[in-house]
C-alpha cells in the first residue's frame, strides 16, 4: 500500500473537559511529525475544546454532539457519526480514549476501513467487567493498545491482552 504524506490521524475521544486527556492527547499530537501527520480531534461531545489549546497550534477539533451518549440509540448515533467524518477525513489511524469513544470509534473505524486502530488505556480502573468483557470482544478491531502507566500494561497482560500490541507511553 504507498501512502501519500502527511497521512491523518484522528484522535476519538468523549469530551475535552480540562484535565489529563485532553492535555495527554494535545502532548501527543504537539509531538507529530507535522511533514507525515495531520492531527485531527474528534469529541463525541461538548465540553470545553479550548481547555488544551489545539486551535493555537493548528489542530483542529470535530465535536460531533452525540445526543445519546449512552445505550443502544447512543451506539448507533455515535458509530454513524464517526464513521460519517472519517469517510471525509480518510485517516490512516484512528485513536481512540476511554471508553465510549473508544467502543464506538473502533467499531467505526472497521466499517470505514481505516487501516490502523489504536485504543490509548488511561488506566486499569477504567476496566470493569463489564468494560472488559467488551474490550476483548474489540481486540479484532485493535491493531494496537497504549498503555499511560507499566501498571495498566501489566494490568492489561493479566486480563490476556497481547503484550506485543501493547505499548507503554
Amino acid at each position: 500500500m504507498r501512502f501519500e504524506y502527511p497521512l491523518g490521524v484522528v484522535h476519538v475521544i468523549t469530551n475535552l473537559l480540562p484535565g489529563g486527556v485532553a492535555s495527554h492527547i494535545f502532548y501527543l499530537l504537539s509531538g507529530l511529525d507535522r511533514s507525515k501527520w495531520n492531527p485531527i480531534v474528534v469529541a463525541l461531545v461538548a465540553g470545553d475544546e479550548k481547555s488544551a489549546p489545539f486551535a493555537q497550534n493548528n489542530i483542529p477539533v470535530h465535536v460531533l454532539n452525540v445526543k445519546h451518549i449512552s445505550g443502544i440509540a447512543g451506539l448507533f448515533e455515535g458509530v454513524r457519526k464517526i464513521a460519517k467524518i472519517t469517510r471525509t477525513i480518510r485517516p490512516a489511524v484512528l485513536h481512540t480514549h476511554f471508553d465510549r469513544a473508544a467502543y464506538y470509534g473502533r467499531i467505526a473505524s472497521r466499517l470505514v476501513k481505516i487501516p490502523v486502530s489504536i485504543r490509548t488505556v488511561h488506566g486499569a480502573e477504567e476496566m470493569t467487567c463489564r468494560r472488559l468483557r467488551r474490550e476483548r470482544r474489540l481486540r479484532r478491531c485493535t491493531d494496537h493498545y497504549n498503555a499511560v502507566s507499566n501498571y495498566t500494561r501489566r494490568y492489561l497482560a493479566e486480563q490476556g491482552f497481547d503484550l506485543n500490541k501493547t505499548l507503554v507511553i
